[in-house]
């Protein structure tokens, strides 16, 4: 009875494996259109004075969309208050807001990943 059990989990284990062969080698045409395009990184650097807060925006390309971002520092001092998309203006973005009571200005960062998205 083992036997016949393992002789069963290796057969549908061969099926598996041919069905997803199959499919991975579906010509492009048949998979559907892409849905992302043009991929990128939008970097705004600024240094952020002591006491303030201070918001950094990462603007996409022009006919972009946002998919991801984020923010940093170059200190462990400073607080990221806020990080988040901005998808309601006419070019959409990455926004940082950051803190922090430090005698120097460090550089802080927002990120932007933006690509064109068919939907």
């Amino acid at each position: 009875m083992k036997n016949l059990l393992n002789y069963v989990i290796a057969i549908i284990a061969v099926i598996a494996l041919f069905i997803a062969i199959l499919s991975y080698t579906r010509p492009l045409q048949e998979r559907g259109p892409p849905g992302i395009s043009g991929y990128e990184v939008i970097e705004s650097i600024k240094p952020v004075k002591s006491g303030e807060y201070s918001a950094i925006f990462a603007q996409c390309s022009q006919g972009k969309k946002i998919i991801g971002g984020g923010c940093k520092a170059d200190s462990t001092y400073v607080s990221v208050q806020y990080g988040g998309p901005i998808t309601d203006l006419m070019r959409p973005g990455w926004t940082c807001i950051f803190f922090h009571d430090l005698e120097f200005s460090p550089n802080c960062t927002a990120h932007a990943i933006c690509a064109n998205v068919e939907s």
